[in-house]
């Protein structure tokens, strides 16, 4: 489920460590670009990390939140901080 007024890409992403036999290995998951605000608004908690800053913007090196699915489908469920993938 999506919250309000948020539209969504499925991206494919690479995982840092991880190889790929064909490109139709490579994941994809459901991406949205979002205001530092954005999970204070909507009350959505960050439980292990921190929420977006006004200095992650376009001059700052990449930054993402994951959900905790994602971090246990491809992180094993390890703590998620720290860790790597790219969009393809």
């Amino acid at each position: 489920d999506m919250l309000p007024g948020i539209c969504c890409l499925n991206r494919r992403f690479t995982v840092e460590g991880e190889t790929y036999a064909a490109d139709r290995d490579i994941p994809y998951a459901a991406s949205a670009s979002v205001t530092p605000a954005f999970f204070e608004t909507f009350g959505v908690d960050i439980s292990t990390a921190r929420a977006f800053l006004d200095m992650d913007d376009a001059d700052a090196g990449p930054v993402a939140i994951v959900n905790q699915r994602f971090a246990e489908r491809f992180y094993g469920g390890k703590n998620p901080i720290g860790r790597r993938f790219r969009s393809k």
